[in-house]
């Protein structure tokens, strides 16, 4: 089984085809949150990334950021992260991620 073949196994969706004939695939988290794999030609390894729609889910429960533009709001990563042509790996970083945001108290006195 090839690294993307693993990939579409949990649930990742090919994309497109961009430059350097890297492979672009996306699995949806939940409503706002999104995973990207961006996949070598040769499968030797991969960007992983994602995106919180930060706008979108704001609205979604009754609040708004800056001046309300929810189209173009998104949080994430300041750096994507390099793995090796492993779902495990991708697992793990889906796994930080998750653990990440989950740990987010945006109430907290402490920040």
């Amino acid at each position: 089984m090839s690294f993307t073949d693993d990939l579409e196994s949990i649930g990742f969706a090919f994309q497109s085809v961009g430059r350097g004939r890297v492979r672009h695939y996306a699995l949806r988290g939940n409503t706002f949150l999104t995973y990207y794999c961006h996949v070598d030609d040769d499968e030797t390894g991969a960007i992983f990334t994602w995106e919180l729609a930060l706008g979108e889910f704001a609205r979604s429960v009754g609040m708004a950021i800056g001046t309300n533009e929810v189209l173009n709001l998104f949080m994430y990563d300041e750096q994507d992260v390099r793995v090796p042509p492993s779902v495990a790996s991708v697992v793990a970083q889906i796994d930080a991620v998750e653990t990440r945001l989950n740990s987010l108290r945006l109430a907290d006195p402490g920040i």
